[in-house]
């Protein structure tokens, strides 16, 4: 049978960086922009502090 669906996380994760940013379209402004917050907003994604999982897990036990 053929898969007609992907996980968007796993397909996100096997593209390489260039596929996701296409430099062409970007002003460089805007390249200088993205490069200055990309390590950040790596860092919140790979290593978020303690405190906001809590928030996540409280937020999430509270809805149930």
């Amino acid at each position: 049978m053929t898969e007609i669906s992907t996980n968007e996380v796993k397909s996100i994760e096997s593209m390489s960086h260039d596929q996701l940013i296409n430099e062409d379209d970007l002003e460089p402004h805007e390249k200088h922009f993205y490069k200055s917050l990309s390590p950040h907003l790596n860092n919140i994604r790979f290593y978020p502090k303690n405190e906001t999982l809590l928030k996540i897990l409280t937020y999430s036990k509270s809805k149930r």
